[in-house]
């Protein structure tokens, strides 16, 4: 945090105001069915309340997505992918 937000943090008035929003905030309905092997998730509101679903709805599609590819796995398979996935990660240090 730089000097000027935590001075603006500091600040009661500003505080309570952000903090009212954020309190405020509440996620549209949602519809989600499976048709023809496919997700399908739908949402209604205005466009600044349907986009707080932005990041949990991809969260929940590539939870769905991942499970569904190691589902079709052998317990070797996975173990060969998180070796690889690991290695990935060691490079990047």
């Amino acid at each position: 945090m730089d000097a000027w937000q935590h001075i603006l943090w500091q600040t009661p008035d500003v505080y309570a105001r952000v903090y009212g929003l954020v309190r405020a905030l509440k996620l549209p309905d949602y519809h989600l069915e499976k048709r023809d092997g496919q997700y399908e998730l739908t949402f209604q509101g205005s466009w600044p309340e349907v986009m707080l679903w932005e990041i949990p709805a991809l969260a929940v599609l590539m939870e769905l997505r991942g499970r569904a590819v190691l589902r079709d796995m052998r317990r070797f398979e996975i173990q060969i992918l998180y070796a690889r996935a690991m290695a990935k990660l060691w490079e990047k240090n």
